[in-house]
C-alpha cells in the first residue's frame, strides 16, 4: 500500500502491510498488533524499526508484526520561563504599587 493509497480508518488507526519504517522516526504514535493487541503507550516511531525484531518490516514473530498505527496527539508546549518572567514582573509591579 503506497501512500497515495493510504485510508485513515473513523478511530484513526491507518492500515500497515509490512515494509519501512512509514513516518519519521521521532513522530509519536501507538500500534496494533497482528494478534490483535494495541500497544496504548505512545512510542516513537522509530522505537519500532530497531534490530533483528522489526516489526514494521514484518521480522521476528509474526503475532508481533504491525498491522496499523495511529498518531498521538501532542500537547501544545507552554514557554514556562516566559510566563515565570511574566508573573516576577507582575509581582515586583504589586510590591512597588503597596510600597
Amino acid at each position: 500500500m503506497n501512500a497515495q493509497t493510504k485510508i485513515v480508518a473513523a478511530d484513526g488507526w491507518t492500515a500497515h502491510d509490512g515494509g519501512d519504517c512509514p513516518l519519521p522516526y521521532e513522530t509519536l504514535i501507538q500500534v496494533r498488533f497482528r494478534n490483535g493487541i494495541e500497544d496504548r503507550k505512545a512510542h516513537f516511531a522509530g522505537f519500532w524499526a530497531t534490530g533483528l525484531r522489526d516489526a514494521w518490516r514484518h521480522q521476528g514473530p509474526r503475532d508481533w508484526h504491525i498491522v496499523a498505527y495511529r498518531f498521538v496527539p501532542v500537547a501544545p508546549v507552554v514557554n514556562l520561563p516566559a510566563r515565570h518572567d511574566r508573573i516576577a514582573a507582575e509581582r515586583a509591579a504589586l510590591r512597588s504599587v503597596a510600597a
